[in-house]
């Protein structure tokens, strides 16, 4: 007699059983607890309905002769086996079709499953599940996909109803990123009402190698699906008690045992595993498995980019139009390539490594990002990769490391062995040692081509094609010659890091660990520092001539300050020098102090309201503690040198990498009056509506246009369209400071945070100390100091401060800043101004609010909340 019941004990008699029958069979051979089952064959029709329907195309034929099957004699075979599956109320009856869970066809979820059935209604049932199989959705999915469904009728699963508390479905991988987490859904009562989509669950995410619930997010559940007593079977949906259903459905040591048995289930199959679970008096039950070929499949498709903000949002905080990262992300792109000839990497290997180059940023949301494993792929074409990726983390102020996997795969694609021969990796080594020792005469012969690609050239009278090709000239002698500060950038990064390497080396740091902090403020002046300083000669000529007596407003002392003689001298040598500066200056959109100097006169003007603040005497400090560091390493001779020269190349290269900073801020000024001056014109010519709307094109858009090489000239319509997109980027939540996407990054992308929420205390947070001094005070909380009264002898906290911060400085009684390191242009210019300063402070700008009174110790970097 042909057997139509299949259960565990018969399983491998049957072919094609489908992927829920497979699933029950392998989870009760592994141990899992899963709900008594048994399945009717689809044999069972077939075999006994006398019709030939082998030339029927006709669904509703095959409906009707599913309505009018009587299973007869097997019936008795139906009821004996649902004895064997022990007392129970209920019973679930659902499909196991062959095509529902392959991975060329996807049927999974769309047959019918019926839950809380009687004993007596079971054949009634199995019925329904086979005519499900020729609803209209599903049966066009057949047809198109050449799938003859009158022979593809499922396996049909009778098991024991679980009276679940609470049901949902796991992961035992990620399924956005793949990583080793268990992603965890959960709903009050059955998992039917999260799997129909009318309940958004609890998810819950735990990391599988330790055990360590990562997050989780507690949804508002309204409803649940339970059974309906007042017909006595099926499921009704009904209120969930409104004091439980914003809580946590699961208990913390439920997700846990929940995440244990996924990653289990995905160990004893050999594949990623999607399961459905129920919760009934205390037990939890599988109640179903799947493998998840989809994930495998995507993983290996979507390419997985990591991008870090930690110190480019210095120069690019929040939004930057599209021409600044158009130009930007040119300019990297060309100078990091020439950088690597210099260093003698030989042009084969630049070749190969052009997609790094040309990806070295990326434009997120309208920010501007570091994708940062192609900053580690860069480092790797160098020597000393293991040292000198500490040294650039540093510099750069990233966090977190790469994680191990990642990082050995990044030194597998850029293997020295693969691209470089061991001529061109000595080659390499001698250009590095060579451009070391030239590092001087190279910043003077940058210098000097800078002084004269710039002088005596007139962008005002030039026309769209003459400031093209001055753009050109400027981009060929300057932009794409950039590689004298790119060097001088990484021997800033190794000199810094061998400084601090030497200090723990030679057991000179004390408790604090802020020596080499200390000892880098420089003798020699660096250009950063000028502008307080004039700021404070402004100052004091306000004072000094009485004009801050007769003054009571900005706006008054605005209109009359330049009738005196000495401070329009002073005045205009600072434009000079410094009219490029702005807050931003990097991104060409932003206003510099030549189109409007209200920034720098309200600072003279806070300023000169007090008298002059008596500065931390650094120079005086900086000799002690080098006599306090020296004696401690009278009579080793070689120490003392070895040192010495760590520390004098270390202060040699930060200021040097400051004073280059200065020639960037011009020659990006410059680029910014080209584009300024351009806009004008198309405006003129209504190309664009105003000047400023250049900045919504990329140069390549307008150069296109002026060289008719333009597939789409109407900028107007680009400009609307940009304006619109960015408009909806402001309203958009912030992106992490560190995020990883997964393959192509259309408007809306899948994101995973990677930032690391640390040092959350109410009373007090912890960052980088930069400048020593403990200083009591006020905070103002300044996001943009153009838009901000600061006022005099505050304790300024900032998100990213940029060079254009300097004119606001003066200000301060210490500085308190979200981003950066010790190498950041805030920490640098603090250090020389003796303004005790913070920073790489966690969400500071959400910790403290205007007017909050704090503590601030340069030195340990504790910043602590004080009652007033």
């Amino acid at each position: 007699m042909k057997e139509y019941i299949i259960n565990r004990e018969n399983y491998h008699n049957f072919r094609n059983t489908g992927g829920k029958v497979k699933g029950l069979y392998e989870l009760g051979k592994q141990g899992f607890l899963v709900p008594e089952w048994f399945g009717i064959s689809p044999d069972i029709f077939y075999d006994n309905i006398m019709e030939d329907i082998s030339s029927s195309n006709d669904k509703n034929e095959i409906i009707k002769l599913i309505e009018e099957f009587s299973f007869r004699e097997d019936s008795s075979m139906i009821q004996e086996a649902v004895k064997k599956l022990g007392t129970a109320d209920y019973y679930a009856v659902r499909s196991s079709a062959r095509a529902e869970d392959s991975e060329k066809f996807s049927f999974a979820g769309q047959l019918d499953s019926f839950l809380y059935v009687k004993k007596e209604d079971i054949e009634f049932y199995i019925k329904k599940v086979w005519k499900s199989m020729f609803s209209d959705h599903i049966y066009e999915y057949a047809k198109n996909n050449n799938i003859d469904i009158k022979y593809e009728l499922p396996f049909v699963i009778i098991q024991r109803m679980i009276d679940s508390e609470s049901a949902g479905v796991a992961f035992s991988k990620n399924p956005v990123n793949g990583n080793d987490e268990a992603v965890i859904s959960a709903v009050y009562g059955l998992g039917s009402s999260l799997v129909n989509g009318e309940v958004s669950g609890d998810t819950y995410v735990v990391n599988t190698e330790t055990g360590k619930i990562l997050e989780k997010q507690i949804n508002d559940k309204e409803i649940m699906h339970i059974l309906d007593k007042e017909y006595g079977f099926g499921i009704v949906t009904a209120a969930v008690n409104t004091k439980i259903r914003n809580f946590q459905v699961l208990k913390d040591e439920d997700i846990i045992k929940i995440a244990e048995t996924v990653k289990e289930a995905e160990e004893k199959s050999g594949s990623p595993r999607d399961i459905e679970w129920g919760i009934e008096k205390g037990k939890i039950y599988i109640l179903q498995s799947r493998p998840v070929t989809a994930l495998e499949k995507n993983l290996k498709k979507e390419r997985e980019v990591i991008w870090d903000n930690s110190n480019i949002v210095e120069s690019y905080s929040n939004i930057t139009l599209p021409l600044t990262f158009s130009f930007v992300r040119s300019v990297y792109s060309k100078v990091y390539e020439q950088f690597s000839l210099l260093m003698g990497v030989d042009k084969k290997t630049i070749r190969n490594y052009l997609p790094v180059f040309n990806c070295m940023l990326g434009y997120l949301n309208s920010r501007i990002y570091y994708n940062l494993l192609n900053w580690y792929r860069l480092l790797v074409l160098f020597p000393g990769f293991k040292a000198n990726r500490k040294f650039m983390e540093q510099m750069m102020g990233v966090k977190e490391e790469l994680p191990e996997e990642v990082e050995k795969s990044i030194k597998d694609s850029g293997n020295i062995g693969r691209f470089l021969s061991r001529i061109t990796l000595a080659k390499t080594f001698l250009g590095f040692g060579i451009n070391f020792l030239l590092i001087d005469i190279k910043v003077r012969k940058f210098k000097n081509l800078l002084n004269n690609t710039l002088e005596n050239r007139n962008t005002e009278e030039m026309s769209e094609y003459e400031l093209y090709n001055y753009y050109t000239e400027l981009e060929n002698k300057l932009l794409y010659n950039w590689q004298t500060p790119i060097l001088n950038d990484f021997y800033t990064m190794i000199s810094f890091g061998i400084l601090k390497n030497k200090i723990q080396k030679y057991k000179l740091d004390t408790e604090d660990g802020i020596l080499h902090n200390e000892l880098i403020v420089h003798e020699a002046e660096i250009i950063s520092v000028e502008p307080s300083k004039y700021i404070e000669k402004m100052a004091e000529i306000v004072r000094s001539e009485g004009i801050i007596k007769d003054i009571q407003d900005i706006k008054s002392f605005e209109k009359s300050i330049f009738e005196n003689e000495k401070f329009r001298v002073i005045f205009d040598e600072y434009m000079e020098k410094f009219g490029d500066r702005s807050i931003a200056e990097l991104k060409l959109e932003s206003p510099t102090l030549y189109e409007n100097p209200e920034l720098l006169l309200k600072t003279v003007f806070e300023t000169a309201k007090s008298e002059k603040r008596v500065r931390n005497d650094s120079f005086t400090d900086l000799k002690n503690k080098e006599k306090e560091v020296f004696q401690k390493l009278d009579g080793k001779f070689i120490k003392k040198y070895r040192f010495k020269k760590a520390l004098r190349l270390a202060r040699k290269h930060t200021a040097l990498r400051e004073n280059l900073r200065y020639e960037r801020t011009r020659v990006y000024g410059r680029v910014r009056r080209i584009f300024l001056r351009m806009g004008e014109l198309f405006e003129e010519k209504n190309i664009i509506e105003t000047k400023r709307d250049i900045f919504y094109l990329e140069k390549d858009e307008i150069f296109a246009l002026i060289n008719g090489t333009s597939v789409y000239p109407d900028l107007k319509k680009t400009v609307d369209l940009r304006k619109e997109k960015i408009e909806k980027d402001k309203q958009k939540e912030s992106l992490p400071d560190r995020l990883k996407t997964f393959g192509v990054l259309s408007s809306d992308f899948e994101y995973i945070s990677l930032d690391k929420d640390e040092n959350i205390n109410a009373e007090m947070r912890k960052g980088t100390g930069c400048c020593k001094g403990i200083v009591r005070g006020k905070v103002q909380v300044v996001r943009n100091p153009n838009e901000t009264v600061i006022e005099k002898d505050c304790i300024i906290v900032a998100h990213s401060t940029d060079p254009g911060w300097v004119m606001v400085f003066p200000l301060a009684k210490g500085l308190i800043v979200e981003k950066g390191s010790l190498l950041s242009h805030s920490a640098i210019v603090a250090r020389e101004l003796g303004i005790p300063a913070v920073v790489a402070v966690n969400k500071v700008t959400e910790w403290l609010k205007d007017g909050d009174t704090v503590e601030l110790d340069g030195s340990t970097g504790v910043i602590r909340k004080l009652e007033v």
